[in-house]
């Protein structure tokens, strides 16, 4: 069993190890990657890059970087046309829950409210409600927000009119959080009994908001390293799954 496991850990590191540098075409130096993938010791990672330079399915340039090699992205061209939005979405999630070893989820806005379409739910964090249910907390709930965000304006007017009775604070302070939430590509909502860190995802060539990815968890006081440890693995998710769903989302999107 424990063979099984660390196998299985194994399997997990290098794919995502390979999806990393299958979105940095320029490559990436044994530092910065070990930077990204914090949770791997470097003689760890050192023996995961020997092995996958082996099979050809990275590269080592000139300059030290290392990059996608020919026999994966030859899979990769294969593979490509076979990919289904829904199939990007749900292994992002899935992606996104194991490499911060917390609960994670994909909304969509829905008519006049909000929906978890993905959720991957680890032990010991926090649990969401069911997938495809409509959910109309968008100011409260931080996922609303980010997905109530990018909606036109005329709809964020609508919907502060129809929940006015139940608006947390005063509708200028709510306007203004929105468009921190689009200047910033990003958003942490502290909240009861969660802290939720989410990003905005977009597809095709204008751009297109198509929903918010994020982790939560269970409420608790949290560092500045974890602060910043949870927000690069969310942003560097919700570029990888922008990118795949067929545009680069812009300028707050770092890697």
């Amino acid at each position: 069993m424990h063979s099984e496991k660390k196998t299985m850990n194994t399997v997990y590191r290098a794919c995502e190890l390979m999806r990393i540098l299958a979105f940095m075409p320029e490559g990436l130096a044994f530092n910065r990657l070990q930077k990204l993938m914090s949770n791997i010791p470097s003689p760890t990672l050192a023996r995961l890059l020997k092995a996958l330079l082996d099979i050809q399915w990275v590269k080592k340039n000139q300059e030290g970087r290392y990059l996608t090699g020919d026999s994966f992205l030859y899979l990769s061209a294969i593979a490509s046309e076979t990919v289904h939005d829904e199939n990007l979405i749900k292994s992002s999630v899935t992606e996104l829950a194991l490499l911060s070893e917390e609960s994670s989820m994909f909304a969509s806005f829905f008519e006049d409210s909000f929906v978890f379409t993905e959720k991957h739910e680890m032990p010991n964090s926090f649990h969401y409600i069911d997938i495809n249910v409509k959910n109309n907390a968008h100011i409260r709930h931080g996922c609303g927000k980010v997905c109530l965000a990018y909606q036109h304006s005329n709809v964020i007017k609508k919907i502060i009119a129809k929940y006015k009775n139940e608006l947390p604070a005063p509708e200028h302070k709510i306007l203004a959080e929105l468009k921190e939430i689009r200047d910033n590509s990003f958003f942490i909502s502290k909240e009861s009994l969660a802290v939720r860190f989410i990003a905005p995802v977009f597809s095709g060539t204008k751009n297109t908001f198509r929903g918010a990815i994020g982790i939560s968890l269970v409420a608790r006081s949290l560092s500045e390293k974890e602060i910043q440890k949870y927000r690069e693995k969310v942003i560097l998710i919700a570029g990888y799954l922008t990118q795949a769903l067929g545009k680069k989302s812009g300028k707050n999107i770092r890697f």
